[in-house]
């Protein structure tokens, strides 16, 4: 059985078109890994300072105001993990899509997060909303957060969503390589 986590910024540096783009990811994933599997088991987490636990259907409506504690999604996803999907029994996925703002003050907190995140997820997902002529992009220090679980377990991906169309670019970078090596 898998267990997939969905974890979203909504805090007020989110803009409509990021939530929305980061939605779209999302809906796709998620209407994608239910045609592939019988056995999925999503979760789905937004933020602000706090993080909270939706049922899906308010997920896809959530938004929030407010700055941006990314290790408060982090926590949540370990508290879920720990407390109903015990990562023995689940293979666990974690998507996170976030501007890349974070409270400076919070680095270590979600970058230890992460990291034990990173100790038992299968694969670990970031896409981050940036505009087009955001230059570099993923150049945030959130994105620094992943590229560091990437270059330390190989099992952590980043994508910059810049307009609807790099939603379908930024699925087909996640799942080519999880996919060859569940087959």
């Amino acid at each position: 059985e898998a267990v997939v986590y969905f974890a979203m910024d909504v805090s007020s540096s989110m803009g409509e078109r990021d939530r929305q783009l980061a939605k779209t990811f999302f809906f796709w994933v998620v209407q994608g890994l239910r045609r592939q599997y019988l056995h999925i088991e999503p979760v789905f987490v937004a933020h602000t300072i706090e993080a909270w636990e939706f049922p899906e259907s308010e997920f896809f409506q959530v938004t929030g105001s407010g700055g941006t504690v990314a290790s408060t999604a982090f926590q949540k996803v370990l508290e879920i993990s720990t407390q109903r999907f015990d990562p023995s029994r689940f293979n666990s996925y974690v998507f996170y899509a976030s501007d890349g703002a974070n409270f400076q003050n919070d680095r270590d907190a979600a970058a230890a997060a992460l990291a034990e995140i990173g100790k038992f997820a299968n694969y670990v997902g970031y896409v981050e909303t940036a505009a087009e002529q955001q230059q570099p992009p993923l150049g945030t220090e959130t994105a620094m957060l992943f590229e560091q679980l990437e270059a330390e377990t190989g099992l952590a991906g980043r994508y910059a969503l810049t307009t609807p169309e790099s939603v379908w670019d930024a699925i087909r970078a996640f799942f080519a390589r999880p996919m060859e090596e569940a087959a």
